[in-house]
């Protein structure tokens, strides 16, 4: 029996350890064709729509994949976008069932998490 900081410490390693897969990966025309008709933007206040603007904003300038993935806030879900397919498949961070990947020419593609 350690504290309780010792126990939280060894159940976030453990949740680190066993990492999120990605399955199930397939094309949302929908959401396709509606970035490349929107105007791009830098910022995200948190919700969708923002964070995929937002990650298709910085896909194109990086040419780089953009993931995005629904995050916890202070009790509140926002979606954030990163580069990093590590973040987005961190349980600690994401704690939805799915994630959009922006790709550098705009495609919107959703995959779902295998926890």
């Amino acid at each position: 029996m350690g504290t309780i900081a010792q126990d939280t410490l060894k159940l976030a390693k453990s949740l680190v350890a066993s990492k999120l897969r990605l399955k199930n990966i397939r094309i949302d025309r929908k959401a396709t064709d509606g970035l490349r008709k929107m105007k791009l933007r830098a910022r995200s206040g948190g919700d969708l729509t923002g964070a995929i603007l937002s990650a298709g904003y910085y896909a194109q300038k990086n040419d780089k994949s953009c993931y995005v993935y629904p995050g916890n806030s202070y009790g509140n879900k926002v979606w954030r976008a990163t580069f990093k397919e590590n973040d987005a498949l961190n349980p600690i961070n994401n704690t939805g069932s799915g994630i959009f990947i922006v790709e550098p020419d705009l495609t919107v593609k959703v995959a779902d998490v295998e926890r």
